[in-house]
């Protein structure tokens, strides 16, 4: 079974609207998880606003797209071991998604000199 990595905060996120949630400045979009801040996406009437609203929409919905590709890889694991031309790049590509984005970040560690 296909398990991501939960050390994330456990979703639903919700992109709150602007001016909610003491965002700092009025303009910008809170992304809540768990009633704390995950990430703010500066939000204002003088840039695109649209690509603001699906930045905060598309961080919010991260734990949910996170959860369906492990469900994804979980129901073609269990199918067959044997897949269709294109499945095995396919679910290959998406194992390496998981892996890429869901791997602890590196610590500063002086004995490796970073």
């Amino acid at each position: 079974m296909t398990s991501p990595d939960t050390s994330h905060t456990p979703g639903p996120w919700e992109a709150c609207d602007p001016g909610d949630y003491g965002d700092f400045d009025g303009e910008s979009r809170v992304i809540l998880g768990d009633d704390r801040r995950i990430a703010v996406v500066h939000w204002s009437p003088r840039l695109n606003t649209a690509q603001s609203d699906a930045n905060a929409r598309l961080i919010a919905a991260a734990p949910d797209l996170l959860a369906k590709l492990s469900e994804v890889l979980d129901f073609y694991d269990a199918l067959s071991s044997e897949h269709a031309p294109g499945e095995v790049e396919l679910l290959d590509s998406i194992t390496a998604l998981l892996a890429k984005h869901t791997r602890p970040t590196p610590t500063k560690d002086s004995s490796h000199g970073y």
